[in-house]
């Protein structure tokens, strides 16, 4: 079996552009792997990645959900696999027009397609023949064969061929991606993860940036049940899938933080010195994992603790970039997203998050930064609460 793979950012990379082909190669590779196809080789060409599958078993390319030639499983990898716009099963010949129009006619079976049309393309022009020159004599080979009509405009079939450094690429079906960049060229980032919609959403789109993200989920057990943890561990074998890496989930027990704060702190300023605090709490991590910012699911206006005011006051507290990939999105953005990436029915099942508990009547909508230091400057015993808190963490590999 052979892939050709088609990228569309890397290819605007420059002379970083090999780094991140090699990355997705890797990638590429690891994915299939963990699906159970550990004989995949990868290679670089000119503007492409090839992926070839060896098997002890004839592969029919032509029949992708036939589970039983591994098509299947690899359609179902590369579809999630990040940083490729489309990719195609196909087959390889000599960059040689005998060669190509014999290849050529086997992808036409009975009972024939309508109509079909040939579209060609060279990254190189050092060949005996054009683009145009090569679609006309596979055509006129195609037609002559099968007496299917061209058809140029609206083509029941299409069979593309592509001439790159000497071999000629064959496919009919364009496969799309999920484009973005390769999971791990752009950093490490400290995600806040809920079992809410949000933040696993929020998440995705930082992964499909190329991001490395270590999840860090606030708890409030055994004040409350664990369900919010069991959820966020079910959301995360979720993104597990769009990922080539394990995913490290840090739980962080907060239900005594919370118990500090209740007492010393103003009802209506209490769910945004949570907010501090975790802040705080992601900023250790990031310095223990190496990260470079904190992303969350927050969405401005959404609920009270996001407004503008409110989301000021929260991000004074971290010592890193805070990044809020949400932040323009309407909430039925989120859900749309959330059931296209395959999270929505576990974030519904209303896992009881940290911030339920001690929750106050009426929180504050736009609240002044002086004020929140004023107060803060009170819970002189916080630091060393988080300190110790942060040493009886739990962390999961999933």
């Amino acid at each position: 079996m052979i892939v050709v793979i088609h990228y569309n950012e890397i290819a605007l990379k420059g002379k970083n552009r090999p780094f991140f082909e090699n990355v997705l190669c890797r990638n590429i590779l690891m994915m299939l792997a963990d699906a159970g196809i550990k004989n995949a080789k990868a290679q670089r060409i000119s503007g492409r990645i090839l992926v070839r599958v060896s098997g002890d078993k004839p592969v029919n390319f032509f029949d992708t959900g036939s589970s039983a030639s591994g098509a299947k499983i690899v359609k179902d990898v590369l579809s999630r696999t990040f940083g490729i716009k489309y990719f195609a099963f196909g087959t390889e010949v000599e960059a040689e027009t005998e060669s190509i129009k014999k290849q050529a006619i086997l992808f036409f079976k009975k009972p024939y397609p309508k109509s079909f049309k040939i579209k060609a393309r060279r990254s190189e022009k050092n060949y005996p023949f054009t683009s145009k020159e090569l679609e006309e004599e596979v055509g006129a080979f195609v037609q002559g064969k099968t007496r299917i009509p061209v058809d140029l405009d609206n083509p029941k079939k299409t069979l593309f061929i592509e001439v790159v450094q000497r071999r000629a690429f064959l496919y009919c079906e364009k496969i799309g991606g999920l484009c973005g960049l390769p999971f791990g060229v752009s950093g490490k980032a400290i995600s806040l993860i809920s079992s809410g919609l949000d933040s696993p959403v929020a998440s995705w789109y930082f992964i499909k940036r190329g991001c490395k993200v270590t999840f860090l989920h606030f708890h409030s057990f055994p004040y409350i049940s664990k369900s919010s943890q069991e959820n966020v561990k079910e959301l995360l074998n979720i993104l597990r899938r769009y990922s080539p890496e394990k995913l490290k989930l840090i739980l962080f027990p907060f239900g005594d933080i919370q118990k500090y704060i209740v007492p010393r702190v103003p009802s209506k300023f209490r769910i945004i010195f949570y907010r501090r605090i975790m802040m705080r709490v992601a900023s250790l991590f990031c310095k223990k994992e190496k990260a470079i910012g904190i992303v969350t699911g927050e969405s401005l206006g959404q609920v009270a603790s996001q407004t503008l005011e409110n989301l000021r006051a929260i991000g004074d507290a971290a010592k890193f970039p805070v990044f809020r990939p949400l932040a323009g999105f309407d909430k039925e953005d989120i859900i749309r997203q959330a059931e296209k990436i395959g999270t929505y029915d576990v974030s519904i099942l209303g896992g009881e998050e940290c911030c339920t508990l001690f929750m106050p009547v009426s929180p504050a909508t736009k609240c002044r930064l002086p004020d929140i230091k004023k107060i803060e400057k009170n819970l002189g015993g916080l630091g060393k609460l988080i300190k110790n808190t942060c040493a009886n963490v739990e962390i999961f590999g999933v």
